[in-house]
């Protein structure tokens, strides 16, 4: 029987852990594993990706990830589904996932941590207290970069000898009979001699550094 993996993500719109999650999955596709993957909130954009490389996707309908009473659906989930590893990949609501899969007999339990997220001071101080009680009861936690990894154990002291960085892979497109260069001069109407700067990220203030970027540009 292929041990069960459950990934929880906060949604399935195409984000940074939602494609690099959707690019492991399809690499693991054929491997001795089945996975299944439960989305808090409804917003389900690459749902069709997800299934087209042979993973079921469900809808939590979570309205807020601050509700602890979402460990007794979630402790009746991982019952029902008797999963050998649960991986999740939030913030706020890692705390109820980690507790209700180690109150349900889950095995392992894995967290990656994929950015830096900027709470208030409340939220800082809060974290402060619940994240190294919650962060015992997770067997390994991934930050996907060592900016991630510096953050989290200088602001919330987590066990550095049950975490590590594994960095996000990149996937370059290497199709010789197109040049995506020209290709996209074209399509915008500019010049073969102009030279193409592209960042790919979303437009949220302040945490992408878009304001860095464009003065750099200037």
């Amino acid at each position: 029987m292929q041990p069960k993996v459950i990934h929880i993500l906060g949604s399935l719109l195409p984000g940074g852990a939602e494609l690099a999650l959707l690019r492991i999955l399809n690499e693991w596709k054929d491997n001795d594993f089945s996975f299944l993957v439960f989305y808090t909130r409804d917003f389900d954009q690459l749902k069709p990706e997800f299934e087209n490389v042979g993973v079921k996707t469900t809808g939590l309908g979570w309205k807020n990830e601050r509700d602890f009473t979402k460990i007794f659906k979630l402790i009746k989930l991982f019952r029902k589904e008797k999963p050998q590893i649960v991986h999740t990949h939030l913030w706020t609501g890692n705390y109820w996932v980690v507790i209700a899969a180690r109150l349900s007999g889950v095995p392992i339990i894995i967290e990656t941590v994929h950015d830096i997220f900027h709470h208030s001071k409340k939220g800082i101080m809060i974290h402060r207290l619940l994240r190294p009680i919650y962060s015992s009861f997770i067997n390994f936690s991934v930050y996907v970069s060592r900016a991630v990894n510096n953050y989290i154990i200088n602001n919330f002291k987590n066990p550095p000898n049950s975490s590590g960085v594994i960095i996000n892979g990149i996937l370059k497109r290497t199709d010789s009979d197109i040049d995506i260069k020209e290709e996209l001069k074209f399509e915008l109407g500019l010049k073969k001699e102009t030279h193409l700067l592209l960042t790919i990220a979303n437009l949220i203030p302040v945490k992408k550094g878009y304001e860095v970027y464009l003065k750099a540009i200037h």
